[in-house]
């Protein structure tokens, strides 16, 4: 639950310099065309922007990876270029794989389906327990009288 939390946060925290890198970008636009400067800066602030947009979608695949190993759900095949994509931060971890949104959605299928089972497993249980508890209970009463 915890987990959730701060991923929620941090993914908040992540959109909102998101955000704040468009509206720089659509500032230096109107500065590129009314004064007819070079586009270097908007070609770098794209750059960052793109960027942002990768580590969200990195951390969202790290989120999903934790997600799936916690429910013993195994991670499609890190190898299959349908579901991933590589992508270099330029630090020392090298490239990174990232789900694609054909990605993220195979595992949120995943996931779905898993937790379906695990809710109808606790259903089926949590009833027969019920069931079992008023037997008693209405065997106890007959016996009583």
């Amino acid at each position: 639950m915890i987990e959730s939390f701060q991923y929620k946060f941090e993914l908040h925290k992540l959109r909102k310099v998101q955000r704040k890198l468009a509206q720089e970008y659509e500032v230096a636009e109107v500065r590129v065309k009314k004064k007819g400067f070079n586009d270097w800066e908007l070609s770098s602030i794209a750059q960052k922007e793109d960027e942002f947009d990768k580590w969200i979608d990195y951390r969202q695949t790290q989120y999903f990876q934790r997600l799936c190993q916690r429910l013993l759900v195994p991670m499609p095949d890190i190898e299959n270029e349908k579901l991933y994509y590589k992508f270099n931060f330029d630090d020392e971890h090298g490239d990174r794989h990232i789900l694609t949104t054909v990605g993220f959605h195979a595992v949120r299928n995943l996931i779905r389906e898993e937790k379906k089972r695990k809710r109808a497993a606790f259903g089926f249980w949590f009833t027969v327990l019920i069931g079992l508890i008023g037997a008693l209970i209405g065997l106890v009463s007959v016996l009583n009288k």
